[in-house]
């Protein structure tokens, strides 16, 4: 799997890479801004904080 992250639109691509050819194949792309506006995960880290800066936010 290949992730590309572009941080100046806030948007991410992922991509499956075929071991046998190295073909790449893409799977999704999606905006990601709403996900940096979260406040709190129900998780541990990277903080939605740590996430933002990041991205120069």
């Amino acid at each position: 799997m290949l992730v590309v992250v572009d941080a100046a639109r806030s948007a991410i691509a992922t991509y499956r890479v075929s071991a046998k050819t190295g073909q790449l194949t893409l799977s999704s792309v999606r905006q990601i801004g709403p996900d940096l506006q979260i406040d709190n995960y129900n998780s541990g880290g990277p903080t939605p904080q740590e996430i933002r800066s990041g991205f120069g936010s």
